[in-house]
């Protein structure tokens, strides 16, 4: 395709191919005819999300996040179970200001196709698709119990909630006992507290 833009130095290209190369020539017109092309190439940005992933898996809910794209206005996704049973399926469009999105009741034990897509003013690109399975309802349920138990003063620890759970979560805390010992033992009982719903190893 042919462009006349007059007397500028720069020019934008509208209604490309997302994600392709084009070859280009510049060509100058004068009244006395025209110049050489001045060859060139350039590639438009692909219009998908990149470093998709899911976090927060509980029994009935996950969250996805991916890396922002510096072209989207906003983001379409759409939730799909396996299992056309489950309950969840959806679909929304959110800003583009916070590049992740929460989903919440969902069915236990299923498996979901989370999929995230690029909107500008102009065009969509093509999906991109995260899988995740909620965890087993059945760790939530009394009539379904585990045999082992735990004291009512303290949570189970985590692989016995969920499974899916995901979290690199690191304490340092100075052992010096440099704020003296009584306010060292409160810190530590907070942590303690605060974390003990998860299995830890202390460095």
């Amino acid at each position: 395709m042919d462009f006349f833009v007059g007397d500028v130095t720069s020019y934008t290209l509208h209604n490309l191919l997302p994600g392709t190369p084009y070859d280009l020539k510049v060509v100058a017109q004068y009244f006395g005819g025209m110049s050489d092309p001045l060859p060139g190439q350039g590639t438009t940005l692909y219009l998908n999300v990149t470093n998709i992933e899911t976090f927060n898996v509980d029994h009935d809910k996950f969250c996805i996040k991916w890396a922002s794209h510096r072209a989207a206005t906003s983001y379409r996704i759409k939730l799909h179970p396996s299992d056309p049973s489950s309950k969840g399926q959806h679909e929304i469009t959110i800003p583009a200001g916070l590049p992740q999105h929460c989903f919440d009741g969902l069915s236990p034990d299923a498996l979901y196709t989370a999929t995230v897509f690029v909107q500008t003013p102009n065009l969509e690109g093509p999906g991109v698709s995260a899988k995740e399975r909620t965890c087993d309802g059945e760790a939530h349920s009394s009539s379904n119990a585990p045999t082992n138990t735990f004291p009512s003063s303290h949570h189970p620890p985590a692989w016995a909630v969920c499974k899916g759970a995901k979290a690199d979560v690191v304490f340092l805390i100075d052992g010096s006992w440099s704020i003296g010992e009584e306010s060292f033992t409160k810190v530590v009982h907070f942590v303690s507290g605060m974390v003990s719903a998860f299995d830890m190893a202390w460095l």
